[in-house]
């Protein structure tokens, strides 16, 4: 019999069903029977307290800007949860002006001193005072990139982030995600062991195709999944997401019926 915990984030449905009974990080794990999104449950109540920094491999970083570089010449490029800002230090002060959000201030105060040292053009803001990536007031329409590397399972609310991403886009700038994927072969093969269900500040765990429904239901056409390559970029275990924002508002029934299921979601929509 299904037992219900909570509502899928992705398609806010509530009928959510266990996929294992326990998950490393002592939560239990359910998948949504209607799109297959699967989150742990309980979720974090603390919300205040932003999620320490992980590290990050500057060879990796090097790999991800170098990709970026090929996929757009210019423009205005904002990493959220940027770390020390290898990845954003390692793209081309000349072509590129980029921001940096960062939860943790030391993480924070590094990136910006590794961006003035490299002469990069641009800055880094904490994002701890931040409930939602719009309040961070950094002008709707002014990118022409959003990245969001290893840390789109963290969020409070993938959709909300990617929703947010959205009016930060222009019409046709790029959203590029790279996510743990739990159909990897990493994963199939440990189980239990594989290290992003030991990590106890994510809570979303996405496949490709579930990735694509995020995007599909937040604004983006034209997705493509980048799987692992040798020597490359994503690593093991990782698949990436890249998709541009549509030029003209996507108007389906789904966007409908998200935000009409939003409103009887919402505990403030009785005051509304």
């Amino acid at each position: 019999m299904a037992t219900r915990a909570g509502s899928c984030d992705l398609c806010l449905e509530a009928d959510m069903v266990p996929s294992r009974a326990q998950s490393p990080s002592g939560r239990a794990l359910f998948s949504c029977a209607r799109c297959g999104l699967v989150s742990a449950w309980p979720r974090r109540a603390d919300r205040t307290t932003p999620p320490p920094g992980r590290p990050r491999d500057p060879r990796m970083d090097a790999r991800r800007a170098s990709s970026i570089m090929r996929l757009i010449t210019s423009g205005r490029i904002l990493e959220v949860d940027c770390g020390a800002g290898t990845f954003l230090t390692a793209l081309d002060p000349i072509r590129f002006e980029v921001v940096g959000l960062e939860a943790d201030d030391h993480l924070a105060a590094l990136a910006g001193r590794r961006l003035r040292e490299a002469g990069a053009r641009g800055s880094v803001f904490p994002r701890a005072e931040c409930e939602r990536l719009s309040d961070a007031q950094m002008g709707r329409g002014s990118f022409d990139l959003v990245a969001v590397f290893g840390s789109l399972g963290r969020a409070a609310s993938p959709r909300a982030l990617l929703m947010d991403i959205s009016c930060l886009l222009k019409d046709g700038g790029h959203v590029v995600l790279e996510t743990p994927s739990l159909t990897s072969i990493t994963a199939r093969l440990r189980g239990s062991r594989w290290q992003p269900l030991h990590d106890p500040w994510s809570e979303f765990f996405f496949t490709p195709t579930t990735l694509e429904q995020l995007g599909s239901v937040t604004g983006f056409s034209g997705g493509t999944i980048r799987t692992p390559m040798p020597v490359s970029w994503p690593p093991l275990g990782s698949l990436v997401y890249i998709a541009r924002k549509a030029a003209v508002p996507l108007r389906r029934p789904v966007f409908d019926r998200l935000s009409m299921r939003g409103r009887e979601l919402s505990p403030a929509s009785a005051t509304d």
